[in-house]
């Protein structure tokens, strides 16, 4: 059975429930959104430089610039240039992966193969074979 808008449904032994309180539109916000709080995008999103992540696209830089700058041969402009097409392109694969990889990156590697399980925090540590 289906009811038009604004309709009730009557019989069946079950009593109509009240109709709620019109909330008037300047006060609605506040009424019945309070439990969402907008974040701004420039907030939550990561700094990005040339589309790879800003300290190693600066030092990609550098040591491109080094070799093409600095070195004044024109074997070292082909090796700077190449360095920098490639490491550009590999850095934005890898932000477009993870945009903070090289800190999660090294925290990873921080990380040992094998925990051994231990019954307190002052139990003494065993040696663990490879």
């Amino acid at each position: 059975m289906s009811l038009q808008c604004g309709a009730r449904r009557t019989g069946g032994g079950h009593a109509a429930r009240p109709a709620l309180p019109e909330i008037p539109t300047g006060q609605r916000s506040t009424a019945v959104n309070d439990n969402k709080t907008p974040i701004h995008d420039a907030l939550n999103r990561p700094i990005l430089t040339m589309g790879g992540e800003r300290p190693l696209v600066l030092m990609l830089i550098i040591v491109a610039g080094i070799f093409i700058f600095s070195l004044a041969k024109v074997w070292a402009a082909a090796i700077g240039i190449a360095l920098w097409l490639l490491g550009h392109w590999a850095l934005t694969r890898a932000a477009s992966f993870d945009p903070m990889l090289s800190k999660t990156g090294t925290r990873l590697l921080k990380y040992r193969r094998h925990y051994p399980a231990q019954a307190t925090p002052f139990a003494p540590s065993r040696e663990v074979r490879s």
